[in-house]
């Protein structure tokens, strides 16, 4: 995995959630349409509409499956590192969305956001060699 990937994370989370309140907007609207009945005196425009309504809950649905599907794939490749101090840092960083100073402080003793940062970037580049 490489850092780019790791940053999208949190970003990842953001958009899954924005996606499902999109989806259940969507879904209100539609269940509003039924309850109000045809009102319309054009029945096919209010018909297309139901239908295109459908239609984007349904590309919004597999966006989100997609979102999911990339947000597990790295919560798995963290949970897989047998170094509990570099899993820390990376859960810290790229999970949380702390700021390396944040990260440094979070994790105490010597370290610092720069050592921090050499840390992971090290590990990762020696990650993609294996």
């Amino acid at each position: 995995m490489d850092e780019k990937t790791l940053r999208q994370y949190v970003n990842l989370k953001k958009e899954t959630e924005d996606i499902k309140k999109r989806i259940f907007r969507l879904k209100n609207e539609v269940i509003k349409m039924r309850n109000d009945g045809i009102i319309s005196a054009d029945t096919n425009t209010y018909i297309e509409k139901q239908v295109l309504r459908a239609e984007y809950i349904d590309r919004l649905t597999e966006l989100e499956k997609k979102l999911i599907k990339k947000t597990v794939e790295i919560e798995n490749y963290i949970s897989e590192i047998s170094d509990s101090f570099i899993r820390q840092i990376i859960r810290y960083k790229y999970v949380d969305g702390m700021s390396w100073e944040r990260t440094a402080r979070k994790m105490g003793g010597c370290s610092t956001s720069g050592s921090l940062r050499m840390m992971i970037k090290r590990y990762l580049k020696k990650e993609s060699v294996n």
